[in-house]
């Protein structure tokens, strides 16, 4: 059974927040190498590192590696089990940049069963699906 999530009556609904006049958007314009996050390295040798990585060496590195590594194109959708505490949420955000669609799911994957994450594929034409090893065995 699917969960059905009930509002309380102070949320907006999202076509009303799209739909809403926010005014310009203005956008600075940055150094190629400005940073653009940082992540942690596994901490197996030691304290974890923290390692700064720029905003344009990130995005032609994550576009070699979706064009040509993942044959990631525009109309993929793009779905990897993950949260956005991990590197690979990184990764698959940068999927943008090849004109492919990014898949979300919040919850459990094996609820209300094992099956769910399939289910997702097929519902959601998932091109591309990842996730750990432990998951599918």
């Amino acid at each position: 059974t699917e969960t059905t999530i009930k509002f309380q009556g102070n949320e907006q609904a999202w076509a009303k927040i799209l739909n809403s006049s926010a005014g310009t958007i203005n956008f600075a314009q940055l150094p190629f190498d400005h940073p653009l996050y940082i992540l942690y390295s596994s901490g197996t040798t030691g304290l974890p590192k923290s390692i700064v990585h720029g905003a344009g060496g990130t995005l032609l590195k994550h576009l070699t590696e979706h064009r040509y590594h993942a044959d990631v194109h525009p109309g993929d959708r793009m779905f990897f089990f993950t949260t956005c505490g991990w590197m690979m949420w990184n990764w698959l955000v940068s999927c943008l940049a090849s004109g492919a669609t990014l898949i979300l799911y919040d919850g459990a994957p094996g609820f209300p069963d094992i099956g769910r994450m399939w289910r997702l594929i097929d519902e959601q034409q998932i091109t591309h699906f990842g996730t750990s090893p432990k998951f599918l065995g």
